[in-house]
C-alpha cells in the first residue's frame, strides 16, 4: 500500500513569510548604500537587517519537505545519486541551444 505524504499547512505559511522577507531584502537593499543618513534610511536598513531570516528559512523548509518525502523509503546514497543525476541533466538541457 502506498502511503500518502503528510501535508503541513504551516509550511505554506512559513513560505509566505519567507517570500515577504526576500521581497523586503530586495526592496530595501538600495538604501544600505545611501550617503545621507535619514530616518527613512534607518528604517529601510532595519528592514533589510531584520529580513535576513528568509534565506535560512527557505533552506530549512526545503530540508524539512525532502526529509518528509524520502525518510522512509530511500537511502541517503540513492537520494544523492538521483539529485546529482537530475542536476546534471537539467544543466545539460540549459546549455543546449534551442531552435
Amino acid at each position: 500500500m502506498v502511503s500518502k505524504l503528510a501535508y503541513f499547512k504551516e509550511i505554506d505559511i512559513l513560505r509566505a513569510i519567507a517570500i515577504l522577507g526576500v521581497l523586503s531584502i530586495h526592496v530595501s537593499a538600495y538604501f544600505v548604500y545611501m550617503k545621507d543618513i535619514t530616518l527613512l534610511t534607518f528604517f529601510y536598513v532595519s528592514i533589510d537587517i531584520l529580513s535576513h531570516f528568509a534565506v535560512p528559512l527557505f533552506v530549512f523548509i526545503s530540508g524539512f519537505v525532502l526529509f518528509n518525502k524520502y525518510h522512509d523509503h530511500m537511502s541517503y546514497i540513492k537520494f544523492c545519486k538521483s539529485r546529482i543525476k537530475t542536476i546534471i541533466l537539467r544543466s545539460q538541457q540549459a546549455e543546449s541551444p534551442r531552435l
